[in-house]
């Protein structure tokens, strides 16, 4: 069986909230990518085109508020009202 490919967004904007973030994902019918998810794109090249973004920090499904730094590729825990940007997947 052949491996779906990801589809992800455009950058939708500097979210200030968590849930902010995954209740856009959900009106979009999509979802907050993981951490594997982010990384794997970020290894994969996927993620150069977005680094032209001021702040590469990006938001998790990870309901504690995890967010994804694209630049050094590794992962935080941070505040959930914190700023982050947003892409979603499906």
């Amino acid at each position: 069986m052949k491996k779906k490919s990801k589809t992800w967004s455009v950058d939708l904007g500097y979210i200030d909230k968590w849930y902010v973030a995954n209740k856009r994902c959900i009106f979009m019918k999509m979802r907050l990518p993981t951490q594997n998810e982010l990384m794997s794109a970020y290894y994969a090249g996927i993620t150069k085109s977005w680094a032209s973004n001021s702040d590469d920090w990006y938001w998790t499904s990870t309901t504690s508020g995890q967010f994804f730094f694209l630049e050094g590729g590794f992962t935080t825990f941070n505040y959930k009202g914190n700023y982050g940007h947003l892409r979603c997947i499906r």
